[in-house]
């Protein structure tokens, strides 16, 4: 019977010593398990590099200036020495019209202004040796008054005889004919000023917060046009409609272009430091905050919200993250932050 028990003992005492060194702690398979749970991501080494911020405005090229030349009195077109298209002066004439009788009515009101300063002179001598009244003197004063004026209106109609260009510029559109009957107030032709050429361009709320007048760019027009240009206007108020602001920038050209072509100006702003990364790299958190995925020096996923500094051809630009830094390029959606990862480092 104690045999048998002793037996017994010792049968359990060695199972229960067998399972112990079965069950123990390994450090080396401990490892192994650890090394096979880290998943592997692969990464690309960024470091920050100082960026020179563009804004690029899409807009148009036109004139300086657009002016309708209208009449200021009527009669019959008899003239118009300027084509369409003709490059004229300040002062060339754009159209003329008939004169009729204004001449004689400037030569009358003339001789009628002779008259009456003529006739101020006596009374005024007389006034003054005491042979005439101040009454006489106020009457003679008022009639050399009218007849100033009216000589000034007749000398004024046969001026406004020919319809002359305000500005240096082009003749783009003639409004009327030799023959045809114009009003005062009606267009005789459309100039334009072409000396300098103006790019115009809508900007957004976000956009135009960077610019101020000065500031110098280029512009492109077309592939054959690339020119200096500079911000002389900025709109104080957006459109009520569009919310864009409108803004002017003077081209710096020998030569005229045609109004109205497509273009776009890039003016470069103050350098920032960021770090140009591929667009896949980027994600948004569930608050919709923009992000990207490192691994830090721990081997540790972490997630580093970013802000976006400019969109190029080459990639993106943003900023945030440290100086140097790993980026998640593969494998991200596979881990979480915190998590040990494996690192394969690729070229960006």
């Amino acid at each position: 019977m104690n045999k048998t028990l002793l037996s017994l003992i010792f049968t359990v005492l060695l199972v229960v010593w067998l399972a112990s060194g079965a069950l123990g702690d390994d450090p080396h398979l401990e490892s192994t398990n650890a090394n096979a749970n880290n998943f592997s991501v692969r990464v690309v080494s960024s470091e920050e590099q100082v960026h020179r911020l563009v804004v690029e405005l899409r807009g148009r090229v036109d004139a300086d200036k657009e002016v309708l030349v209208a009449a200021k009195l009527q009669g019959q077109v008899i003239a118009t020495p300027n084509r369409e298209g003709s490059q004229v002066k300040a002062g060339d004439v754009l159209c003329e019209i008939e004169a009729g009788d204004r001449y004689y009515q400037l030569e009358r009101a003339e001789s009628a202004l002779r008259l009456a300063e003529l006739e101020y002179e006596g009374v005024s001598r007389l006034t003054t040796g005491g042979l005439q009244s101040d009454l006489a003197l106020a009457n003679a004063e008022n009639s050399l008054a009218a007849a100033r004026l009216a000589a000034r209106q007749a000398e004024l109609a046969v001026s406004y005889l020919k319809i002359t260009a305000p500005f240096d510029g082009i003749v783009e559109q003639l409004l009327t004919d030799e023959g045809s009957y114009i009003k005062s107030g009606m267009a005789c032709a459309r100039m334009l000023d072409v000396t300098p050429m103006i790019f115009s361009a809508q900007v957004s709320e976000s956009q135009v917060a960077y610019l101020s007048s000065g500031q110098a760019g280029t512009v492109e027009i077309g592939e054959a046009h690339t020119v200096p240009a500079s911000v002389r206007f900025i709109a104080s108020q957006a459109d009520q409609i569009t919310r864009n602001y409108t803004v002017e920038s003077v081209l710096s050209l020998d030569e005229s272009l045609p109004a109205g072509l497509t273009a776009k100006m890039r003016i470069q702003l103050a350098e920032v430091p960021a770090h140009l990364l591929a667009p896949s790299v980027l994600s948004l958190s569930t608050n919709g905050v923009l992000r990207v995925k490192i691994v830090n020096d721990q081997s540790r996923v972490e997630y580093v919200p970013v802000s976006l500094v400019d969109e190029t051809a080459e990639g993106i630009w943003v900023s945030g993250l440290p100086q140097r830094a790993r980026v998640i390029a593969v494998g991200g959606e596979f881990v979480a932050e915190g998590d040990q990862v494996t690192v394969e480092v690729v070229e960006g």
